[in-house]
């Protein structure tokens, strides 16, 4: 028996949950204001320390939550503290696999409860393990070097967070290593002061887009709001294989969609280790080194990559059970993009607009 659209769409609905089954939080009970994450990299212990600082708000006033329940994969927790005063009560769940260890953090400190009708601000310290599967240190061509990738849960595994797409907040990040570091945000005027390096993202966005990467970067420009950042012995190839195209993809996916609201797209080439294709970094697009292959064949995964600024990055699924609504629209926003430079590319090498259109068609 065929379903019709309507049919279908009810079936969907009744498997779905309500609410993201791959997070142990209770992240429907606040609102997350703002995050503030500093992350410390540690070279020689191959780990990285870090404070997160979380403005919450509860949603329900009526019915007050007692406790904040966050994400975490092994992590160490060294403190937490809720509107400034220390909290020792807090507890590590037992871990689950796959999922991790809740925390739970009450909202009571020296027996007194916090208003919990009211702003809070939570703050927790930790540390990485060596289990954290959310970075990899290796040894890069000029020095060592560490880089993070977070989705779809290892954010947990990084930071104390609400480990889910539903959630999002606008980001204070700071970097402390002795190498220079890029996270997902707009570079600051302090960044480089004595080993800190400081980024804003006023752009609210969930715990699977933050991004950390240290090591002996450089950077080119590959157009007016684009730079690409690599190792020194493969920056000039980088530039080469990008910079012919960066711009004309901004231009035309504004000219599809509406205009680019993160200011800046650079991009970053990762060591040959980086798992993915690329990955959506808000200001800090991540990529394969097997893009650069001197023919600028490949460069439609960067087009791909800048789709998701509008179709993930803005517009993002809820849970990731609907993790096609991210990469479906992408897709189709991608081949709108790379369809639209091939039919001005034919168009300019003299092909009437009938041949030009069969050629994006084929």
């Amino acid at each position: 028996m065929t379903m019709t659209a309507t049919e279908l769409v009810k079936n969907i609905a009744r498997k779905s949950h309500e609410l993201d089954p791959c997070t142990r939080s209770n992240y429907s009970s606040f609102n997350v204001n703002h995050t503030e994450l500093k992350l410390s990299v540690d070279f020689s212990k191959k780990k990285i320390d870090g404070v997160v600082k979380y403005d919450l708000t509860n949603k329900s006033t009526a019915s007050a939550t007692d406790e904040v329940v966050l994400d975490t994969r092994d992590l160490t927790i060294k403190s937490v503290k809720v509107n400034g005063a220390e909290v020792n009560s807090y507890e590590l769940s037992l871990a689950v696999p796959i999922y991790g260890s809740a925390l739970h953090i009450p909202l009571a400190v020296n027996d007194a409860k916090v208003n919990t009708t009211k702003k809070l601000d939570v703050e927790i310290e930790f540390e990485t393990t060596e289990k954290c599967t959310a970075i990899q240190f290796i040894e890069g061509d000029t020095g060592p070097y560490v880089f993070s990738q977070c989705q779809a849960i290892h954010a947990r595994s990084l930071f104390p967070c609400f480990d889910t797409p539903a959630v999002k907040s606008p980001y204070k990040f700071i970097g402390i290593s002795s190498s220079k570091v890029t996270m997902s945000g707009l570079p600051q005027p302090d960044n480089g002061t004595t080993d800190k390096y400081v980024f804003s993202q006023p752009i609210p966005i969930p715990s699977y887009l933050v991004s950390i990467t240290s090591g002996n970067l450089a950077k080119a420009a590959i157009g007016p709001r684009s730079d690409v950042y690599s190792e020194e012995p493969n920056l000039a190839a980088c530039q080469w294989e990008f910079e012919k195209d960066m711009e004309n993809y901004l231009q035309i996916a504004e000219s599809l969609v509406f205009d680019y609201e993160w200011e800046r797209f650079d991009s970053l080439v990762l060591p040959s280790s980086f798992p993915y294709g690329g990955m959506e970094i808000p200001n800090m697009t991540q990529l394969t080194p097997t893009l650069i292959c001197g023919d600028r064949t490949q460069t439609k995964v960067m087009a791909h990559e800048l789709a998701h600024s509008w179709s993930g990055n803005l517009v993002t699924n809820c849970s990731w059970e609907h993790f096609w609504l991210n990469e479906g629209w992408t897709v189709y926003l991608e081949r709108r993009i790379v369809g639209a430079i091939a039919q001005r590319e034919a168009s300019a090498s003299g092909k009437s607009a009938e041949e030009a259109e069969n050629m994006v068609n084929k």
